[in-house]
C-alpha cells in the first residue's frame, strides 16, 4: 500500500533503502602524467616569415589575364602540335596534317595571314630565331627541312635531308650573316649543321656534330653563351658549341660530374620539351615522370622540382589554397588519366614549361 500523501511518516525501512541506492559522486582526479604539459599562460605569437617580395611584381601581377574566359578559337583542320611566339608580333602554329598557319597579334584581336601546306604527314618540329624574322620546320615523313621568312610571310628555301629528322633549332650567333640550322636524327645520334640559304633540293651539311651516344629529341639554343642545350631519347642532357661540338667557354664547369645533368637518367625519366628562360639564365625541362625540373644553364646545377602529377594535384585541391573549380577539376583528371594511357607519340603536341616575364617562375602548360 502506498502513502496516502507526503506529510505522512516514511517508514524507516524505505528511508534506509533509498541511501543505499544514492552512490556519491567521483571526485575530480588530475593526472600527475599531464602536469609537465600545463602551459603557464598564452604562448608568444609566432614570428612571421617575411615574405620575399619580387622586384617589379607589381607590374607582372597587372600584365596576367583579367577576362572571364581564356579561350578563343582558332581554326586548324588537324590538331595542333606546335606554337611559336616572334618578336616580330607573329604567332606561328602547325598541325598533325601538314599546314602551317600565320597569326599577326594587333592591339586587340589577332589576324590571320597565310596557311601553308608546308609538310607531306605531320610537321615534327619548328623553330623561329631570337630576331623573329625566320623560321624553319622539319617532317619526319617527307625527310624535308623549309625556311620561311616570318616578316614577308614566305617560304624561301626546301631542303631534301638524307636522314629522319626528329628536331631542328637555329644555331648562328645574333648579328651574323650566315643563317645555320641544327637538325637532329631520329636513327642517328648525329646533328647536322645546314645553311638556310643553300640552293635547293639535297643541299649538303655544313659540318656533322656528335657529342650524345642516342638520337637527340631536343634542341635549344642559348645565344648568350654561344652554345646548344639538347637532350637524346636516353634522358641525358648536353650544352656543347655548335661550330665545334666542345664544351663552350662560358660554362662555369669543365667536367659534367659535377653537374646534375644526369639527373633525368639517375631517375630513368626523359624530357617532353625543353626551354630557355627570357634572361638566359635558366631551362626546364617537363618530363616523362611528370615532375618539371629546372636548371642553371651555366653550372648545369639543378634549381627546382615542381610535381605536376594527378597525386600532386589531387593534394592541392584537397588541402591547398587554391582550389579548381569541381568540373575543372575533373575534366584535368581526366585528360590525366588519357595522358598516362596514351602511347608516346613525337608528332604530337607536348607539354612544356614557358618562363613567365621574370624568368624565374616556368608555369606548366
Amino acid at each position: 500500500m502506498g502513502r496516502k500523501n507526503d506529510s505522512d511518516p516514511v517508514p524507516a525501512e524505505e528511508e534506509d533503502a533509498d541511501k543505499q541506492s544514492q552512490k556519491p559522486l567521483p571526485l575530480p582526479t588530475v593526472d600527475e602524467s599531464d602536469e609537465d604539459d600545463v602551459e603557464a599562460g598564452p604562448m608568444p605569437p609566432k614570428a612571421l616569415k617575411r615574405r620575399k617580395v619580387l622586384e617589379f611584381q607589381s607590374l607582372y601581377l597587372d600584365s596576367l589575364p583579367s577576362a572571364t574566359m581564356y579561350e578563343r578559337s582558332y581554326m586548324h583542320v588537324g590538331e595542333v602540335n606546335h606554337v611559336r611566339v616572334t618578336k616580330t608580333d607573329f604567332f606561328i602554329t602547325s598541325s598533325v596534317d601538314g599546314q602551317l598557319k600565320f597569326w599577326k597579334k594587333k592591339p586587340k584581336e589577332i589576324e590571320f595571314v597565310k596557311r601553308f601546306y608546308a609538310h607531306v604527314g605531320p610537321i615534327t618540329d619548328m623553330a623561329v630565331t631570337p630576331d623573329g624574322l625566320w623560321l624553319c620546320t622539319v617532317g619526319s615523313k617527307d625527310k624535308n627541312l623549309n625556311i620561311f621568312d616570318v616578316v614577308n610571310f614566305d617560304m624561301i628555301n626546301m631542303i631534301s635531308l638524307e636522314e629522319v629528322p626528329s628536331c631542328c633549332e637555329w644555331v648562328h650567333a645574333p648579328g651574323t650573316n650566315q643563317l645555320t640550322v641544327a637538325v637532329g636524327s631520329s636513327d642517328t645520334p648525329a646533328v647536322r649543321i645546314y645553311d638556310a640559304r643553300s640552293g635547293g633540293g639535297k643541299a649538303a651539311a655544313l659540318r656533322e656534330i656528335t657529342v650524345h651516344r642516342s638520337p637527340v629529341t631536343v634542341m635549344r639554343y642559348h645565344a648568350g653563351m654561344g652554345a646548344v642545350l639538347s637532350h637524346t631519347s636516353d634522358g641525358l642532357l648536353e650544352l656543347w658549341d655548335p661550330a665545334t661540338g666542345a664544351l663552350p667557354a662560358a660554362a662555369a664547369f669543365r667536367f659534367k660530374s659535377d653537374t646534375d645533368l644526369y639527373e633525368l637518367a639517375r631517375h630513368k625519366t626523359t624530357a617532353r620539351s625543353l626551354n630557355l628562360s627570357p634572361d638566359g639564365d635558366l631551362f626546364a625541362c617537363v618530363c616523362a615522370d611528370k615532375q618539371v625540373r629546372v636548371w642553371r644553364c651555366s653550372t648545369g646545377k639543378l634549381v627546382k622540382k615542381i610535381d605536376e602529377g594527378a597525386a600532386a594535384a589531387a593534394s592541392s585541391q584537397a588541402e591547398g589554397p587554391l582550389k579548381l573549380d569541381v568540373l575543372d577539376y575533373g575534366r584535368r583528371m581526366a585528360l590525366e588519366k588519357e595522358m598516362d594511357t596514351a602511347k608516346p607519340d613525337p608528332d604530337r603536341a607536348r607539354p612544356n614549361a614557358v618562363f613567365d616575364q621574370s624568368g624565374r617562375h616556368p608555369p606548366p602548360h
